[in-house]
């Protein structure tokens, strides 16, 4: 299994965002703590103020690959206690879409905070759990989604484009990861055609491009004192 962690808070002092990819089993650091995994249709517990959420891609049950897997939000306490997992949609639910990973993909999941504090935004692919060489799809049917998570814990993956960051059977097109300032507007990174920085809005289905390049292989973007960063 594939991690992207990112630390949260509420609190208004000492702040701290942070990214470290790595790979480790969570099933039995579950199975200890006797605390539970949440579908998409259940209701999640609020996240705790300081807590560590991990971007995780698999569920531990096959060898990751470039084929589509799940993803769950792994919370953690900063002693490294494990508290819940928010599960990502797998079944397109009303207005949400699926959210699934390139599983064998390094530089997908780059899930960051908004700048006003009250949600994580994190990126993926409207497919189905094990569809082949996910990022080679066209965006147009295989729709780059947008997430939001709110500190409440409510998943909104409404944000579905379909002109952003499109790949082709020669081409892998993978959408890195996204920023937002108030949950609303949001800057999405990625590569291939129709990529680089797009902005868009919440439940979108197109965006705007704000920046082709170069460089043109986006990975990251933070925004800070009201500037967006990139990395390459």
């Amino acid at each position: 299994m594939k991690k992207q962690l990112l630390f949260w808070g509420f609190v208004s002092i000492a702040v701290v965002v942070g990214f470290l990819v790595h790979r480790d089993d969570v099933s039995a650091q579950r199975a200890r703590s006797g605390t539970r995994s949440i579908s998409p249709n259940s209701p999640a517990s609020a996240f705790a103020a300081g807590d560590l959420v991990v971007y995780r891609v698999g569920d531990g049950s096959a060898a990751l690959s470039s084929a589509a897997a799940p993803v769950f939000l792994d919370e953690y306490t900063p002693a490294g206690v494990f508290v819940q997992t928010i599960a990502m949609p797998t079944a397109v639910n009303g207005s949400n879409k699926r959210l699934v990973a390139a599983g064998s993909s390094t530089a997908e999941g780059l899930m960051t905070r908004s700048v006003d504090g009250n949600y994580l935004v994190l990126t993926g692919y409207d497919a189905a759990v094990g569809t082949t060489t996910v990022a080679s799809s066209s965006a147009a049917t295989t729709n780059r989604v947008v997430a939001r998570v709110s500190a409440a814990g409510v998943v909104d993956t409404s944000t579905a484009l379909t002109d952003a960051i499109s790949g082709s059977s020669s081409t892998a097109a993978n959408i890195r990861g996204a920023s937002s300032t108030n949950g609303t507007d949001i800057w999405v990174s990625g590569t291939a055609a129709g990529g680089g920085i797009r902005y868009a809005t919440l439940g979108a289905t197109t965006s705007t491009q704000v920046s082709a390049g170069p460089p043109t292989n986006i990975r990251a973007t933070e925004i800070f004192s009201n500037q967006l960063y990139i990395s390459s």
